[in-house]
């Protein structure tokens, strides 16, 4: 059923508000399950079943941005509506079964009439004139995940986090319908509008897609409460981090490393710059970072030599980091970081997202707008230098000259630091400030490294009690002002 807007007004996000505000005020109808013969197509025989790219929309009239379609299955079992708005009119596009290849799946035409997409994807020609690529990926639940310029999908992007790493279950709300605007033949940015819907919350979002080298994609959201909802994550970014640098563990495994992300990058309404490296190390990990208009945090994937993951299919190197940047007041808040365990490359076991501090409540709407960054760089506003290692190691335990174990309490950290404001000079004077809550730190040392010209910061961290873990914290300064970012580790013996 295709969601009733204002039949006399323009098509605009104020219909999409007001749609998400009246469905807060109605029960929830969960969607119609999908027939039988569409729930039992197992993997092989989804993977089938193609779109065909002829009926591509906007293919005919040759716009830049054109759209193809997913079809539902076990795995893709989402209904979503979707409409083209052109001008002030709002076309219906309904599921048409021969717009796709079945292969060798065979499925009787009386199921066609009940289906509706599970998602669409958005073609550009982001690499090269000749060609278009896959821009945007909407499907499953509120995910999306979007590509710059030379990028491979990664981590993804979702509308809604809620009790994501809390003590209730998790709930994922669904974009059930979108309205997406006709670019004109010269259109470098595509508009489009979704309606957000779960048992606890709705919601209106409005995308506008700026596909260049840096994929800019701004996001203006608007929630309902259908119940008080004292934990709600926004801007939420989901990833996965099966093992990296600081991972002892390699799972047998004969790549260097592993990842989509390897950290949270935050930057603070005090201006502070936070780097969280990403852990896995069989420990569920529930980070806050309290904040009040935060400026803007992101999963970020730093390394990107080839010779740190010698993958030559998934090319790591190449999948996107997301940065968010707010761009209204957020208030009081905590940027929260949730940490998985996980055995095995295909779990997303990373969230991030941003957690305000007042509840949402029926008939109190949240509103917020941002800034998502895709990139391979760093984000521009980033000063002086960075973390781009993080290494652990166990002291070993000696008795009479004889090593006879490790020491349980005590872990060596060893930093890597590059960046413009660091010194070239080896005998400049550079002083690592550390700070450890429940551990004390000990043998520090400094010292530029000579072969790659970033600087090596060592020491040891002893554990107090083993009722809690250990937080550390680290930055560069010299005698007149900080040279770094602050490194931000939660050890957990």
């Amino acid at each position: 059923m295709t969601t009733a807007l204002a039949e006399d007004k323009a098509f605009d996000y104020a219909l999409v508000q007001a749609a998400a505000a009246r469905m807060a005020q109605e029960p929830y109808r969960a969607p119609k399950p999908l027939s039988r013969a569409i729930r039992d197509l197992n993997y092989d025989q989804m993977r089938d079943i193609r779109f065909q790219p002829k009926n591509a929309i906007w293919r005919m009239e040759r716009l830049p941005f054109q759209l193809q379609m997913f079809h539902p299955a076990k795995l893709q079992a989402q209904r979503v509506r979707l409409h083209l708005v052109e001008g002030e009119a709002v076309h219906d596009v309904p599921f048409h079964g021969d717009w796709f290849d079945y292969g060798k799946v065979e499925l009787r035409e009386t199921v066609f009439r009940e289906l509706d997409y599970a998602g669409f994807r958005v073609h550009y020609p982001l690499n090269r004139p000749d060609y278009l690529d896959e821009l945007v990926v909407f499907m499953g639940a509120s995910y999306f995940r979007t590509l710059g310029k030379g990028q491979v999908y990664g981590l993804s992007a979702r509308g809604i986090a809620i009790n994501t790493g809390g003590s209730e279950t998790e709930e994922f709300p669904q974009f059930t319908e979108f309205w997406i605007e006709r670019p004109d033949r010269s259109a470098t940015s595509l508009r489009l509008y979704a309606l957000l819907e779960g048992p606890s919350v709705t919601g209106a979002y409005q995308f506008t897609i700026q596909p260049d080298k840096n994929t800019i994609v701004d996001v203006r959201a608007t929630l309902y409460a259908r119940r008080k909802l004292d934990k709600v994550g926004m801007a939420a970014l989901t990833s996965m981090f099966w093992y990296g640098k600081t991972s002892p563990h390699r799972w047998g495994d004969f790549r260097p490393e592993v990842h989509d992300s390897d950290g949270l990058l935050i930057q603070n309404g005090a201006g502070e710059w936070i780097w969280r490296p990403l852990v896995n190390d069989g420990h569920l990990r529930l980070s806050y970072f309290v904040d009040n208009n935060p400026r803007g945090f992101g999963l970020l994937q730093r390394e990107r030599k080839f010779s740190a993951y010698e993958d030559l299919e998934a090319r790591y190197q190449l999948r996107p980091s997301a940065w968010i940047e707010p761009m209204n007041n957020w208030g009081r808040g905590a940027v929260r970081l949730v940490e998985i365990p996980s055995h095995w490359e295909y779990d997303d076991n990373i969230v991030a997202f941003w957690e305000p501090e007042t509840p949402l409540e029926p008939g109190k709407p949240l509103e917020l707008s941002y800034r998502m960054w895709w990139m391979i760089d760093q984000p521009s506003a980033l000063p002086g230098s960075h973390c781009v290692a993080t290494r652990l190691m166990d002291v070993p335990k000696d008795e009479n000259g004889r090593r006879v174990g490790i020491e349980e309490n005590l872990k060596r950290f060893v930093l890597d630091f590059e960046g413009g404001a660091l010194p070239t000079d080896p005998g400049a004077r550079i002083t690592p400030v550390i700070t450890s809550g429940n551990g004390t730190v000990k043998n520090i040392y400094t010292r530029r490294n000579e072969f790659n010209g970033t600087w090596r910061i060592g020491f040891e961290a002893e554990l107090e009690t083993r009722r809690r873990p250990v937080e550390l914290r680290c930055f560069l300064k010299n005698e007149k002002r900080a040279l770094s970012e602050t490194w931000s580790y939660l050890w957990m013996p």
